[in-house]
């Protein structure tokens, strides 16, 4: 478009050229100019920004660079808009000791872009959670399989495992009825015990041997209980996951109990 403007009437011999600023930039020049003199206007794109050009009435200003001069024969306004700079970033994807990566790889992406994950475990080890060294986001951290939308920068994402020392690639889920906890028994399936409640009679998800209160102790409890016949524990308390079995679900997420803050047992 070439602009061509018939020379209105000044105000006590001045224009007024109003200059102003889209998303993603700034600009300088304007105000109230003497006829006929000339006019600067600088238009300057911010970080991530590059400059799309001044606009009048809605129209771009054809051949006008972000030093736009002109003379001033009429009153104006103009607008400076900018466009947003997509930029290709390194993304790095590894697993830490104890897994390995199956989905996703490592290369440049856009700023934003995502990228599909999944990680499995080796055997005596669980799945812990992926993490960011420099941004970005997770669909959700805590799965194994997941997405990632990329960081403004580059960066490292990692899937981390937990050492639980145990190999039970096919352990049946075991169910936890209202009046269960006690000994697992390989060979015969059987259980016994009883069931470790509050003082106001709820279970203490994770209290496995009956004391009161959750610790350390009680982890080691359910791995052992998976790993060696005979093991006592109370599998109602056993089953912190709530949803009414006792399998490897529930160890794993008693793992992440001790690793992340946040984690609520039983829900």
């Amino acid at each position: 478009m070439t602009a061509n403007f018939e020379p209105d009437t000044p105000i006590n011999n001045n224009y007024i050229i109003t200059a102003t600023a889209d998303t993603g930039g700034t600009v300088s020049g304007g105000g109230t100019i003497v006829a006929g003199t000339q006019v600067t206007l600088i238009a300057t794109p911010n970080n991530s920004y590059s400059f799309d050009g001044w606009y009048e009435n809605n129209a771009k200003v054809i051949g006008a660079g972000t030093t736009y001069q002109f003379t001033a024969i009429a009153t104006r306004t103009l607008e400076a808009r900018f466009t947003p700079i997509t930029q290709i970033v390194s993304l790095t994807i590894n697993a830490e000791t104890g897994g390995r990566i199956i989905t996703g790889t490592s290369g440049q992406y856009e700023q934003g872009a995502s990228i599909n994950l999944a990680a499995v475990a080796n055997n005596g080890y669980a799945f812990s959670g992926w993490t960011s060294s420099n941004g970005g986001t997770f669909s959700n951290a805590n799965s194994i399989s997941t997405t990632f939308f990329m960081s403004d920068n580059a960066t490292t994402i990692t899937a981390n495992f937990i050492y639980i020392g145990i190999n039970i690639p096919n352990t049946p889920s075991t169910p936890s009825p209202d009046n269960n906890s006690g000994s697992n028994n390989s060979s015969t399936g059987s259980n016994s015990g009883s069931n470790t409640v509050s003082s106001d009679n709820k279970i203490i998800y994770g209290d496995l041997t009956g004391k009161g209160y959750v610790d350390i102790n009680d982890l080691t409890r359910m791995i052992d209980y998976f790993a060696k016949p005979g093991v006592k524990i109370n599998l109602a308390a056993a089953d912190v996951n709530g949803d009414g079995v006792v399998n490897m679900a529930d160890l794993i997420l008693f793992i992440r109990y001790f690793s992340q803050p946040g984690i609520i047992l039983g829900q």
